[in-house]
């Protein structure tokens, strides 16, 4: 397998898979000779580089002036492989743990009242719509790639704001075609915020009482969601967020106008 290829399927962006192949060109290097042949604007470089070491494919090896290192791309990308993979089964684990409450007998009678296992985008967008239409207090979401129609999903943040319903988003990165969705979102009343340290997971959590969760691994085609109605489930991707949310980049509206101002 080519390079290109295992980066596509990582899914970095654009900006990260440029600015990476060029350091592996370059060597051990500047931020500012990495933007140059990257053709990463300027005002992105520092964030692409720091999302890429903390994935564990970079390094700095010099504080003034910084200078970066890509060391060997297979022992590295080998251990973020692993990492992400022990992430998932952690993750998995969990979801055992919890699906087997003192229910489980009134559960395995009637599953899809607790449960249910989704297929398809159209089923998914009508889970989350319905969801927001029945919060009363918070959502929260843990949003991997956060794109879809501007329009709609504004429409959403809009409602939950006139309903009093508070609203916050984790996501992995600002990218070109998600940019604008973010900007509307934030100018009516979300609250985003940016983590690259998880890939592939996305989540919605409903007033702490229900819960859609999606695993999105690079080497399954298409997706499958699966809804909860489990205060317990619920809660536990509730704690997951709120424990990544302390982690996380507060976003604005000047910082992506920023990032992308070239």
């Amino acid at each position: 397998m080519e390079l290109n290829e295992l980066l596509e399927r990582l899914k970095l962006n654009s900006y990260e898979k440029a600015a990476y192949i060029a350091l592996l060109k370059l060597g051990n290097s500047k931020a500012s000779d990495i933007y140059k042949l990257a053709k990463v604007p300027q005002g992105r470089i520092y964030d692409t580089l720091n999302a890429l070491e903390r994935m564990g494919l970079i390094t700095t090896i010099s504080k003034d002036p910084k200078v970066f290192q890509a060391g060997d791309p297979k022992v590295n990308l080998a251990v973020y492989l692993k990492k992400q993979k022990a992430d998932v089964d952690n993750l998995l684990s969990n979801i055992d743990k919890i699906s087997m409450p003192k229910q489980v007998e009134k559960m395995a009678s009637d599953a899809s009242k607790y449960y249910q296992v989704l297929t398809g985008r159209a089923t998914h967008l009508e889970t989350v719509i319905k969801l927001k239409s029945e919060a009363k207090k918070e959502i929260l979401q843990y949003s991997f790639s956060h794109v879809g129609t501007t329009a709609s999903k504004v429409a959403a943040i809009k409602l939950l704001k006139r309903k009093g319903v508070k609203s916050k988003f984790i996501i992995y990165g600002v990218r070109p075609d998600n940019k604008e969705r973010l900007k509307n979102e934030i100018k009516h009343g979300a609250q985003i915020r940016v983590n690259s340290s998880v890939r592939y997971l996305s989540f919605l959590v409903c007033d702490g009482k229900k819960a859609l969760l999606s695993l999105n691994p690079p080497e399954i085609a298409g997706r499958a969601f699966i809804f909860m109605d489990s205060p317990k489930f619920a809660s536990t991707l509730a704690d997951l967020f709120i424990d990544s949310w302390k982690k996380s980049e507060p976003l604005t509206i000047s910082k992506i106008n920023k990032m992308f101002k070239n």
